[in-house]
């Protein structure tokens, strides 16, 4: 920023102002477009600004974005031009000194996480306005991975936003996907969703919708599927809902994946099911 001792419009002393001209004035409309597009997900990561108002001096339109805070359990109420929105979160301290040895070992973490001793990651599901979990892919901006700001070009395949401090591409796009320290950075945000799984099963409504949260889109050919989410995100979590009975069954138990039915007819079709001995509750 350069410091200039008159401004060029009315600014309020009491704050810190920062004026940002346009070297194109043609690009005003697309800007605009941009900012009507922003949404709550923009603030999923952002712990420290509250608000974000927005206002068009040529039409008159005002924007406003709203961080509220956490109601109870990690639950964060963010809204929009006063229309809320929730989302569950869970959350992981990392310290960087129990690393695996190769990741404060590549030339990248020595270069750009040195002096770094810890570092949090965290993900969220959003809750729809009955408390259930709501799974449209709408609630993560662009690909859904966040270095505190969404990242464009980023990918992980997942339904859930995903945050860490990850070693950019520059422009600030995409992930560097070669980094050792966001392979690690991966491995934990895929032991975090073990422990989301086991919160989910615990809680009376989400352990019946939470299964669908942790359905990926693999795209084979991307960098960010192949090089980093495919092995270090997905493959591990679904060889864990694979490995455990994740799914509430009939009986009040669990059952594995490959073990269980979904009936969706009349409940007279599951007893004739059993009744004919082709499964059980």
């Amino acid at each position: 920023p350069l410091w200039v001792d008159v401004a060029s419009e009315e600014v309020d002393e009491s704050k810190t102002t920062f004026i940002i001209p346009f070297r194109e004035p043609s690009l005003y409309p697309s800007l605009v477009t941009d900012v009507t597009k922003l949404g709550t997900e923009l603030y999923l990561f952002l712990k420290w600004i509250k608000k974000i108002a927005a206002y068009d001096e040529v039409s008159g339109r005002r924007w406003l974005l709203e961080n509220v805070g956490e109601a109870d359990g990690d639950i964060a109420v963010l809204k929009k031009d006063g229309r809320e929105e929730h989302f569950k979160f869970f959350r992981r301290t990392l310290n960087v000194s129990q690393a695996p040895s190769r990741v404060n070992a590549d030339r990248l973490t020595q270069e750009y996480r040195a002096n770094v001793k810890q570092r949090e990651i965290s993900i969220a599901f959003a809750l729809d306005q009955n408390g259930n979990l709501d799974l449209r892919l709408a609630h993560a901006m662009y690909g859904g991975v966040y270095s505190f700001l969404p990242l464009g070009e980023a990918r992980s395949g997942a339904k859930f936003p995903i945050q860490g401090d990850f070693l950019v591409q520059p422009g600030r796009d995409a992930i560097n996907y070669e980094a050792e320290w966001n392979h690690w950075l991966v491995e934990e945000v895929a032991k975090l969703c073990k422990e989301a799984v086991a919160y989910f099963q615990k809680h009376p409504t989400w352990k019946y919708q939470y299964l669908s949260a942790f359905e990926f889109t693999k795209s084979p050919g991307l960098e960010s599927y192949g090089k980093l989410f495919g092995p270090k995100l997905i493959e591990p979590i679904e060889a864990f809902l694979h490995s455990t009975r994740p799914v509430p069954t009939a009986d009040g138990g669990w059952g594995k994946i490959d073990e269980v039915i979904k009936i969706q007819e009349r409940e007279a079709s599951l007893k004739e099911l059993i009744d004919q001995g082709l499964t059980t509750d």
